[in-house]
């Protein structure tokens, strides 16, 4: 169901051509070959993962999850049905690989007045309490007390570099170094993942540097002029309450010719599903649409949740508000292509509902490894219940896959595929499906034995 829901309007907008006749490995865009990947996953050094969700798997883990390996999770072995192609871990950038060092009781947090006190609250199960002890400092940009997390930060994201080019093995199995910036406004959510096309990577830019994704995007553009080239894809715009595609950039000032330039360079990709539901329409947008209200999350990230704006967060509305913009100053920031990733924050990429448990922090892997019963005593619902379970009306899921149409699977081919907006988003089996719009195509190109190399 949940792919016929991505394959039907897709293909109710444009023309699909699956036929391929060009060989493999000749080059020719034609023969590129369909990579399947998440570029959206949490572990423990990410702050909400490790104190509200009591994650413990870390990236190195992660990795060797995605690409097939056998790992202990909850006590069980485990792994997946079919490996992926290609991941990033993007943690979050905001006090990375800070509040998993209470695992070591010999760390300097561990034994700061500030650690004990995360620690003595956590020990009793009271996650939420801590985090929102954490958020007086960190969602307004404030220092934390005790050890200097940007030091920590700095060393984290070194072994976060090191793993990411330990586990890429061109060919076969592909990381991306990766992060996510992670703003709030008042709720909304506007995060951004960024993925990076090479092998290093500058310290991240967090939100103390700037909550204003113009500001990311300058940086981006800083960075690229000194060799590291890398990418914006905003976090599923349904929690962003109206401000992830709004008509006004976040100053509220009318979108010019210049924010549309930096926005459509660095962000040519958006984020259409994940494990927080979809962001391609809503029902008071597409009341016509019967899939409209499906797997719906139309909350903002607050305490308690509490309904967001629906207009200027979803795509389908975005595209449309793009060709207007288009049409009064040339330039289109809304031109983008669609990604479908996990956000779970447990460590484990699953793209099964046979393995999802219900909560972006456990799985059950499916066939009772470990079961459900078990993955539930992980996370208390003391201790997550008021952000992702009974106060938020709503149908999680295991998230979705990015699909990537690409000459190989390599970082440098599939990142150029991501630039040339080359992919797609699904869910479950993993649909092969390319799309072509414009005036000139006919009917008969569906069943052409060279369509796909016509319609290039």
């Amino acid at each position: 169901m949940r792919n016929i829901h991505f394959a039907r309007r897709a293909l109710g907008l444009a023309l699909a051509l699956a036929s391929v006749t060009a060989q493999a490995g000749d080059g020719t865009p034609a023969a590129r070959k369909a990579w399947f990947g998440d570029l959206h996953l949490h572990t423990t050094y990410s702050f909400d993962a490790y104190v509200l969700m009591g994650t413990k798997v870390d990236p190195d883990t992660a990795y060797r999850f995605a690409r097939g390996e056998t790992v202990d999770y909850l006590g069980e072995p485990v792994q997946r049905d079919k490996p992926l192609d290609f991941m990033a871990v993007t943690d979050h950038a905001e006090n990375i690989g800070f509040f998993n060092q209470l695992d070591d009781p010999e760390s300097e947090l561990s034994q700061s007045p500030f650690g004990q006190e995360i620690a003595a609250k956590l020990k009793k199960n009271e996650g939420m309490t801590a985090l929102k002890e954490i958020g007086k400092y960190q969602f307004e940009g404030k220092p934390l007390p005790g050890p200097d997390p940007k030091i920590i930060g700095q060393a984290t994201w070194r072994r976060i570099i090191d793993t990411n080019n330990r586990y890429n093995e061109p060919g076969v199995f592909t990381t991306f170094i990766g992060y996510e910036w992670t703003a709030m406004v008042d709720g909304a959510n506007l995060h951004r993942n960024i993925i990076f096309r090479g092998d290093d990577a500058p310290d991240p830019f967090t939100t103390a540097d700037s909550r204003d994704p113009e500001d990311l995007w300058r940086y981006l553009e800083t960075i690229r002029q000194q060799g590291h080239e890398a990418l914006a894809i905003p976090h599923n715009g349904n929690a962003s309450n109206g401000l992830m595609y709004d008509w006004t950039t976040l100053d509220g000032k009318p979108i010019d010719e210049a924010y549309a330039q930096l926005r459509a360079t660095n962000e040519p990709l958006n984020e259409i599903s994940q494990n927080k539901g979809t962001s391609e329409t809503h029902p008071i947008l597409s009341p016509n649409d019967e899939f409209a209200a499906f797997e719906l999350f139309d909350f903002m990230l607050t305490l308690p949740p509490k309904k967001g704006k629906v207009e200027g967060s979803y795509m389908r509305e975005a595209l449309g508000r793009g060709l207007v913009i288009e049409n009064n100053i040339g330039i289109n920031p809304y031109k983008f292509g669609f990604v479908g990733s996990s956000d779970l924050h447990s460590g484990i990429s699953a793209s099964g509902e046979k393995d999802y448990a219900g909560s972006p922090s456990i799985m059950n892997m499916g066939g009772g490894k470990p079961g459900a019963a078990k993955a539930a005593t992980v996370l208390d619902p003391a201790r997550g219940k008021d952000l992702h379970t009974g106060s938020v009306p709503t149908v999680a899921s295991s998230g979705t896959l990015t699909g990537v149409w690409a000459e190989e699977n390599t970082r440098g081919s599939l990142y150029d595929a991501f630039r040339r907006k080359e992919v797609f988003a699904t869910s479950g089996p993993r649909l092969q499906l390319r799309f072509f719009g414009g005036w000139a195509f006919d009917q008969q190109m569906i069943t052409a034995e060279d369509g796909v190399a016509r319609a290039y």
